[in-house]
């Protein structure tokens, strides 16, 4: 029976969606890959697949013109090219899969242009010849596929019925919860932090989640304390539709126009894209047509700006006039992040500095670091912060940021066991000064290898004999209350808490193993940023003996490159733009 079910799935779903929708990094064991599988999957597949949407004119394609005027946009080009982008970089991931483990599987994929574009270059990147079985889409499948597309979006719909009353409320900003708003991330980490009384109030916030996360501490506590807040939630999942939605949009829209399109592009090559790459659009839309069944907002700010969805939820917030932003969360100045911020659909990005925007192809507003003020005050409220976190205050403070690793990362497990052993071997060396660790992810070390874990366990055992060394409570203490405490920030690789730290004022430090492509990293080679632990430590020795001041030699131009403006108004900005919807 399981059989037929996986059977009649191919022949309905098809491989498109599921391929889109797979994880490329699914079943691969860390370090298991080779160096040329590595890179494929890393950023080298994304480049391709930029340099093939750049051959084609998507702007041109008749089914995507037909949905761009269906739902008066032209974002829908974007989401087209980023589904395209994503099923490209993902496919290549199930392909390299097949040679993981000793264990070669065939797939079934469809015999058109992208797919048969990928396997090549998979074979010319990599020198493996991929297990394929190509397969030829028949009219008939096709007709069913528009109908089980008909279906997602009627079940998507209908599921939690209609709503009949008239009555919409009206709010200013409209934000998933995700980090929790009580007891969780210090005192400035919270889902309400643009929320200043002035500007943005309490009944002016509009909380909502994508159901109750069984998986994720952070947006179940999310969850949690926004139904007990002053602010206004819902669950997203729960809502019902519109009776009006429902019949003006969701069936002209969804159902009769682009369901005309698609019978109308039956046979053509690209056939399976435009139907999947509609239904993905559909499952993302949907929901958010449901929100404006229940309220209006004036902005939403979202985080999601890697995945197709935002564009959709940002083409309907357009349908109803609400102004759809994005924020930029983490140091993307280096080159191997630059290809996942290609394509996004919002109406403003909004940016640290021009060092991050320049190049991308969406609206931008340099509004600078926007937790810079929070940070600031952090380092105002030292002394009781430090006491908070059982930490001795009046020494100096030497903040560690580790970070995750994986296939797709150029963090190995290995680059994870050497920044813990130099944060031991940096309280051994400095036994005045006081050593903080803010894990990105506690369980991390429950993926190491067996002889990298026994040498981690051992080194744990060392460290936690040491009175110096702290690994505080991420539960408790944000990046924003590590970075405010320290006089030095260190982090594994070229990632986000040294740079914010250089930006705030504070003395960022760079262990960069891994190589990243970061504009810093030759300018400053031997003085920020460091491959060696031995001369990293030596100069962390030398800062703290005030021999070294690393900072200094940073110019106030290239400052103001990575965060616009020299003063913490980047927060006032965010609450500007917001409350106006600018």
């Amino acid at each position: 029976m399981s059989a037929i079910k996986d059977k009649l799935k191919d022949y309905l779903i098809g491989d498109v969606l599921r391929v889109v929708e797979a994880s490329p990094d699914d079943g691969i064991i860390p370090g298991s890959l080779d160096k040329t599988l590595l890179d494929l999957l890393n950023y080298d597949i994304w480049i391709e697949g930029e340099k093939y949407i750049l051959t084609k004119s998507f702007e041109a394609d008749p089914f995507i013109r037909s949905i761009n005027k269906l739902f008066d946009t032209g974002k829908f080009t974007k989401f087209y090219k980023r589904f395209i982008l994503q099923y490209i970089f993902c496919l290549a991931g199930v392909l390299a899969n097949q040679s993981v483990g000793g264990k070669i599987k065939e797939i079934a994929l469809e015999e058109n242009e992208i797919n048969c574009y990928v396997a090549d270059y998979y074979f010319r990147a990599t020198g493996r010849d991929p297990r394929i079985v190509w397969k030829k889409r028949s009219m008939f499948v096709g007709f069913l596929q528009i109908f089980v597309n008909i279906f997602i979006q009627a079940a998507l719909s209908l599921k939690s019925g209609f709503k009949l009353s008239k009555g919409i409320k009206q709010f200013k900003l409209l934000r998933e919860g995700l980090w929790g708003l009580y007891d969780t991330g210090g005192a400035y980490f919270h889902d309400d932090f643009l929320v200043d009384g002035e500007k943005i109030r309490n009944d002016d916030l509009l909380l909502f989640s994508w159901g109750i996360s069984k998986n994720d501490f952070y947006r179940r506590k999310a969850y949690d304390d926004a139904r007990k807040s002053p602010y206004s939630h819902f669950d997203i999942k729960k809502l019902s539709i519109g009776l009006k939605s429902f019949i003006l949009r969701i069936m002209p829209k969804y159902v009769f126009f682009s369901t005309a399109y698609l019978l109308s592009y039956l046979g053509s090559n690209n056939f399976s894209f435009y139907r999947s790459a509609f239904l993905s659009f559909s499952i993302s839309a949907i929901p958010y047509e449901k929100v404006f069944s229940h309220y209006r907002f004036t902005s939403t700010l979202g985080h999601m700006f890697f995945s197709t969805s935002h564009i959709a939820e940002s083409i309907i917030c357009e349908n109803y006039n609400s102004r759809y932003y994005l924020m930029h969360w983490s140091d993307v100045s280096y080159k191997d992040h630059r290809p996942f911020l290609s394509h996004m659909g919002c109406d403003k990005f909004l940016g640290w500095g021009k060092i991050h925007l320049d190049g991308l192809n969406v609206e931008t507003l340099s509004s600078g670091y926007v937790f810079k003020r929070f940070i600031k005050n952090v380092a105002r409220d030292k002394s009781t912060i430090l006491t908070q976190m059982g930490v001795s205050a009046g020494k100096k403070i030497i903040s560690f940021f580790d970070e995750s690793f994986s296939a797709l990362c150029r963090m190995t497990s290995r680059h994870y066991v050497n920044f813990w052993e130099l944060a031991y071997h940096c309280a051994l060396d400095n036994p005045g000064c006081e050593i903080i660790i803010k894990t990105k992810n506690p369980q991390m070390p429950n993926s190491l290898e067996p002889e990298l874990y026994s040498i981690f366990a051992e080194l744990s055992e060392k460290m936690k004999k040491l009175s110096n060394v702290h690994i505080i409570d991420e539960k408790r203490f944000s990046f924003i209350e590590a970075i405010g405490v320290a006089d030095i920030v260190i982090t594994e690789g070229m990632t986000s808490s040294a740079t914010i730290a250089i930006i705030c004022g504070i003395t960022g430090l760079y262990f960069d193993e891994a190589g990243y492509d970061h504009p810093l990293k030759e300018r400053f080679k031997g003085r920020i940023v460091f491959d060696d632990p031995l001369k990293l430590r030596n100069m962390i020795s030398s800062i703290i003996a005030g021999k070294e001041d690393p900072l200094k030699e940073i110019p106030e131009s290239l400052l103001r490159e990575y965060d616009e403006y020299s003063d913490d108004r980047g927060i006032d900005i965010f609450r500007e733009v917001i409350s106006k919807g600018l």
